[in-house]
């Protein structure tokens, strides 16, 4: 009886050793605080989002969060911007910052990559589009 104990417990220990454990980095997002008076608020986030996929083309994901760090003054580009960075998010004050808040993700794939059309060889084939 203690033999089969033991087996069921090998067998068990084994089972979670083997596991893979994969962990992913955690998703960088922005949030914009803009002023009161704003109204330009859609032209300001596709701006940054286009200044941010400019400044991480051909980056390795670990690379990002350290580049943006250091190039924080690439999003202040009005007098009243002010370009912060904490906890995996970059925040951005426009003027007060009593306005309207717009956040999400910094989608390095949203941003680089345009989409594809598939196509198959039996499509080819058979001529079925």
């Amino acid at each position: 009886m203690k033999v089969k104990l033991y087996l069921l417990i090998s067998a068990v220990w084994m089972a979670v050793l083997c596991v893979s454990i994969t962990a992913k980095p955690a998703a960088l997002t922005y949030t914009i605080y803009f002023d009161q008076a704003s109204k330009n608020s859609a032209a300001i986030k596709q701006e940054i989002l286009h200044r941010y996929g400019e400044l991480i083309r051909g980056l390795h994901e670990e690379s990002e969060a350290v580049l943006l760090v250091h190039n924080l003054d690439l999003f202040m580009w009005e007098e009243d911007m002010h370009a912060s960075w904490t906890n995996n998010e970059l925040l951005i004050v426009i003027g007060d910052g009593k306005g309207a808040r717009i956040s999400g993700d910094l989608d390095p794939q949203s941003i680089c990559l345009p989409q594809v059309k598939t196509k198959s060889l039996f499509q080819e084939w058979f001529g079925s589009e």
